[in-house]
């Protein structure tokens, strides 16, 4: 995803989470990680890039794999499904 300084950077972002929706849909039968750099902070409720990924997420019933290991939890992300 696009840093915090990048103009249109929430339409990036939308962008990219609707071709991994219909992606999503179209392979509906498969298992799937999203792993990568989000460049946000996806706790910190004033970042809306994060609130589009967290509603993605509870959207898609992804589970997101930094809190299935609180001791672990990194800046980067993995949601899996």
């Amino acid at each position: 995803m696009p840093c915090v300084e990048t103009p249109e950077r929430v339409d990036i972002c939308d962008s990219v989470l609707d071709e991994i929706r219909v992606w999503r849909e179209h392979y509906d039968d498969c298992h799937f990680v999203i792993g990568g750099d989000f460049n946000v902070d996806l706790d910190y409720p004033g970042d809306l890039v994060a609130k589009r990924l967290r509603h993605f997420a509870d959207d898609l019933s992804l589970t997101r794999g930094d809190i299935l290991v609180p001791k672990e939890k990194r800046p980067t992300l993995l949601i899996q499904y």
